[in-house]
């Protein structure tokens, strides 16, 4: 997996990690105790940040394969689900409290909730992405300020900054020792 990947990764094991958690040890208490509102309000808009950002994704550059398809199949599942039991224990231990019992449960529980969220995951990712260059391509249609805003972002590149003291590629290594 490359570090692009990463945070989007990272999130939806956040998300199988809640869901793990939730079969462990049920709707006795929330995910975090104490802290669960904000860990839960932190996951929500990180994942709705996540379906924003391939909406403008796919308005900018097109449809593009979403995380949950693109990382390896049955690598990124497995993955996944280790991601989501690592964060299922750092939720119990921020509880202070880790159950053998609500453990074993959760183990079980976490291949199947990681395939449900990579399946989600696609599906959402590959909607958003869809919608987004459906969008575009509709304000092309209509001309005027959107469209000339989405053609100018869609070609944008990222230039190298030319201030003192960054480097250049000259063909070289720079010395040691000036």
């Amino acid at each position: 997996m490359s570090l692009r990947r990463l945070p989007g990764a990272a999130l939806l094991a956040a998300l199988v990690a809640v869901l793990a958690h939730v079969a462990g040890a049920g709707f006795d208490h929330a995910p975090g105790a104490a802290h669960a509102p904000d860990l839960l309000g932190s996951l929500g808009a990180a994942l709705a940040l996540a379906v924003l950002a391939t909406f403008f994704g796919g308005a900018f550059r097109g449809v593009r394969p979403s995380i949950a398809t693109s990382t390896g199949g049955g690598k990124s599942l497995l993955g996944l689900a280790a991601g989501g039991f690592a964060g299922f224990l750092a939720i119990e231990l921020l509880e202070g409290h880790l159950a053998l019992g609500g453990a074993l449960r959760a183990l079980g529980a976490v291949l199947p909730a990681a395939l449900a969220v990579m399946l989600a995951a696609g599906r959402i990712g590959r909607a958003a992405g869809l919608a987004g260059a459906r969008f575009a391509s509709f304000a092309r249609s209509r001309g005027g300020a959107v469209a000339a805003a989405l053609t100018s972002l869609g070609r944008a590149r990222l230039a190298a900054a030319d201030f003192p003291g960054c480097s250049r590629a000259r063909g070289r290594a720079p010395p040691l020792l000036a």
